[in-house]
């Protein structure tokens, strides 16, 4: 490999991958633009650091809402606070958030240059391909473009431990300190940093100082001393916020979600593994592979490890996550600060394999061939990388699609139609909160610590949402079903996931059970597909759970009406019914019953009827365009009724 590189090469070799990923940032932001026709987030969560950033410009209060929902509800405080500067320049959400976000981005990049310029002195090209690679990364690009912290998280995080390989004590102080005022995982990484350093202190084997050796091989402790003090100041201020706001050391989000998420993880071993190496990741995964027995084998023998912090960082924030958050979600944003460290890893493979081939493959220890094969990885990785980055714009475009649809559709919908005064009991409280303009109240407890206990008990949720006065629910059906009870507005009813509006009603609404609700979901899905032998029973399982649900009832009359067995389906109709007189699904089941019996005229007027309470209730136009053209022949009305569905839907007729 070449053996002299030029500040200057190094100089143009970072400039140019930096503006390459900003410019890839910019166009996968672009094209979801032209393809949505507006900007959006891929998550719900940004638009919580959003408000508790606006509420603090505005009323100087850390608060979710005004002055009366003070609490530490935003995982991130530094990035809350930046935002919150932010406003005092614009006051577009979506340009703030996608300024920090690719600029913190960029910042990580430049100091992953840093780091890699130490760790791979003499090689521009594995130096090169390891900034092109971060990049390039489009999981990376996607949390440049969250609206999230991530990437603030990623650029402390490799600040913080470049400032440690060179001994920067008040500094590295400084920015540990501010790593965890960013997300509770940096006291993993002051973890993995003591580890490194005991390592090199107890196990490792003394090395002399020679000239011109990396900083971090000197002797002397008073950079760690300084560094210490500093780091614990910020540390200590950090838990004092937390306790002031909320009574506990750290955000109460993280409380909420581990109580709220932490049960299961048995898969997610193997769906982190499928994260880390398929895709445009196998190649990868292999070096990476190569750098961990490298690693082992020089952890036995006692010598110096440069690649000790990536190794036990990445399988710290592993374990813990699989410990206490087992869920691998939205491109695996949480795991998402292991990328730059399993990219150095990978590039460490490289140098690894190519050395030891020179002892097997004689054409290897010649500079040019070896030059050039590892030339030849480094491009096959960065050409993996780039092309998946390519096929995957048009993934994050649909999760802003998927995002605006219901969270941010739902939150304008209340906030034309519903009075100032109204309360919003909600579990997700980002875009409906933002848009909304209402007081919401937290069912996971995010922003509402006193909820944390009852997650788990809707008995306990109900308490709680009559004690904060809530007069609206707005919820998505497969986490919370109110039953027998029919929306005021809902999404898009043939989405998998619908979002509902309620009226809450302390004394009548009733939320169903999660798992007959997850098993009256499958049944109706199955329906759909057209298999009623496969549906039925699920639905049967539903009902045994939860026999009081309407929907399950009008739902199974459905399968039955599909058997053709009439008299099955009007006995569950009349049961539906009798638990919900104005159920939708019931009546529309009631609609499909009439029409077997050659009753058309009375089946129109039930779906008119449905119709006249709410014209956005999908599925009975697409059910009145069936009967206008396969019964009574009228095209134009059924083209009308099957355009209107299209309308509410967002599908072609």
């Amino acid at each position: 490999m070449l053996r002299s590189s030029s500040p200057k090469i190094h100089g143009i070799a970072v400039t140019v991958a930096l503006l390459a990923g900003i410019m890839a940032c910019v166009w996968v932001c672009w094209s979801a633009f032209r393809t949505n026709g507006t900007f959006g987030f891929p998550l719900d969560d940004p638009w919580i650091h959003l408000q508790f950033a606006r509420t603090l410009r505005e009323v100087g209060s850390f608060s979710y809402f005004g002055r009366e929902m003070v609490t530490s509800g935003s995982t991130s405080p530094l990035y809350t606070l930046l935002l919150a500067a932010g406003f005092f320049l614009t006051s577009d959400e979506m340009v703030l958030s996608y300024l920090l976000g690719i600029a913190f981005f960029a910042a990580a990049g430049f100091v992953l240059s840093r780091i890699t310029q130490g760790l791979l002195k003499h090689q521009p090209v594995l130096f090169a391909a390891g900034i092109a690679l971060f990049m390039f990364e489009p999981r990376l690009q996607w949390g440049a473009l969250s609206g999230m912290e991530t990437t603030l998280f990623i650029f402390l995080l490799l600040l913080t431990w470049h400032l440690y390989r060179i001994r920067s004590g008040r500094w590295l102080g400084l920015t540990a300190g501010l790593l965890l005022w960013t997300r509770p995982e940096a006291i993993l990484f002051f973890f993995v940093l003591a580890i490194d350093t005991a390592y090199h202190k107890k196990w490792a084997r003394r090395e002399r100082p020679q000239k011109g050796l990396h900083p971090e091989t000197q002797p002397g402790q008073r950079w760690l001393y300084s560094a210490l003090l500093v780091a614990g100041l910020l540390c200590a201020a950090y838990a004092v916020f937390n306790l002031t706001l909320s009574g506990s050391l750290l955000p109460n989000t993280y409380a909420a979600k581990t109580r709220y998420y932490g049960t299961g993880g048995a898969g997610f071993p193997a769906e982190v593994f499928r994260w880390l190496a398929s895709g445009h990741m196998p190649v990868l995964a292999i070096l990476v592979a190569i750098a961990l027995l490298d690693v082992l084998k020089r952890i036995v023998t006692r010598a110096r490890q440069d690649y000790l912090v990536p190794v036990l960082w990445c399988v710290g924030l592993f374990a813990a996550f699989w410990q206490q958050l087992p869920f691998l979600y939205q491109e695996g944003r949480y795991l998402m600060p292991l990328l730059p460290f399993v990219i150095l890893l990978g590039i460490r493979g490289i140098e690894v394999a190519v050395t030891e081939g020179e002892r097997i493959i004689a054409p290897l220890r010649l500079l040019h061939i070896r030059t050039a094969v590892t030339a030849g990885i480094s491009l096959l990785l960065v050409a993996q990388f780039v092309l998946a980055g390519w096929e995957r714009s048009a993934l994050y475009a649909d999760y802003c699609k998927y995002i605006g649809d219901r969270q941010v559709r739902t939150a304008l919908w209340l906030r034309d139609n519903l009075p100032q005064d109204a309360v919003i009991g909600t579990h997700d409280i980002g875009a409906i909160a933002y848009y909304s303009g209402r007081r919401v109240v937290d069912m996971v407890g995010l922003v509402s610590p006193d909820m944390i206990e009852n997650i788990g008990s809707f008995e306990g949720l109900a308490g709680f949402l009559r004690r904060h006065h809530v007069t609206h629910l707005a919820v998505l059906r497969n986490w919370f079903e109110l039953a027998n009870q029919n929306p005021l507005f809902q999404t898009d009813e043939q989405s998998p996931e619908i979002m509902e509006v309620f009226a809450f009603d302390p004394h009548r609404s009733r939320f169903t059970p999660q798992n007959a609700s997850r098993l009256t979901a499958q049944g109706l899905h199955l329906l759909a597909a057209g298999q009623v032998h496969r549906a039925g029973p699920l639905l049967e399982a539903s009902l045994r759970i939860d026999p009081r649900s309407a929907r399950a009832r009008a739902a199974i009359s459905r399968a039955y009406l599909a058997l053709g067995k009439t008299a099955e389906a009007e006995r569950e109709i009349n049961a539906a019914l009798t638990l919900q007189p104005d159920s939708w699904e019931a009546r529309r089941a009631l609609g499909r019953l009439l029409v077997m019996r050659n009753d058309t005229d009375s089946a129109i007027a039930v779906y008119r009827k449905i119709i006249q309470e709410d014209s956005t209730y999908a599925p009975v136009h697409l059910e009145l365009s069936q009967i206008y053209l396969n019964v009574i022949r009228d095209t134009a009305a059924a083209n009308a009724h099957l355009g209107r569905h299209a309308e509410l839907t967002g599908k072609k007729p």
